[in-house]
């Protein structure tokens, strides 16, 4: 080999060790950035709702149009219904939550202690399961005149002096409330 040869060929071997070292360098960072892992986690796109809440009446009837409610300290959220009777909510965000439970006709349910955590890519979804009792005053949203009841500035909790409010936390409520905390 001439001299230039040998230049060259020394050239190439320093272009490849430089290749390398920033090849290395950038697999060194990646893992850094991923904290280590061995076996890195790949999370997908999906959004994913933290409670499925499904109400239905004591005949086992999807109960439609219902307002269920769920908060977590200041955190306040009025669940989307999906389907009749199927009601999600907290989508992506972990928290212990209580559901308010309020459809026309029907007794006002409460639970609390309904815990959703979380993963390193999406919430582990928690679900409940109401049965709501007809509500014996309820005269179908119609005042003794035929005329519209208002319920303007009024808050029904007609049922919950006898238990219904699940202050302890358990996995069943009173008053006709079914809890599956999953």
């Amino acid at each position: 080999m001439d001299r230039f040869q040998k230049l060259k060929f020394s050239n190439h071997r320093l272009q490849f060790a430089r290749r390398s070292l920033v090849v290395s360098l950038f697999c060194l960072l990646t893992v850094s950035i991923n904290s280590g892992c061995e076996n890195p986690v790949a999370c997908t796109a999906e959004f994913v709702f933290g409670l499925g809440v499904q109400v239905h009446d004591a005949e086992g009837e999807p109960v439609c149009d219902a307002i269920v409610t769920i908060t977590d300290g200041d955190y306040e959220e009025v669940l989307e219904e999906s389907e009749c009777g199927f009601y999600s909510g907290a989508g992506e965000r972990a928290g212990t939550y209580d559901i308010r439970v309020e459809a026309a006709g029907y007794l006002t349910q409460n639970s609390t202690g309904h815990t959703v955590t979380e993963d390193e890519c999406h919430v582990n979804p928690e679900s409940a399961n109401f049965t709501l009792e007809s509500d014996p005053d309820y005269n179908g949203g119609t005042d003794s005149d035929g005329g519209v009841e208002s319920d303007a500035g009024e808050e029904s909790d007609a049922g919950n002096d006898e238990g219904a409010n699940d202050d302890a936390g358990s996995d069943e409520a009173d008053a006709g409330t079914e809890v599956d905390a999953g």
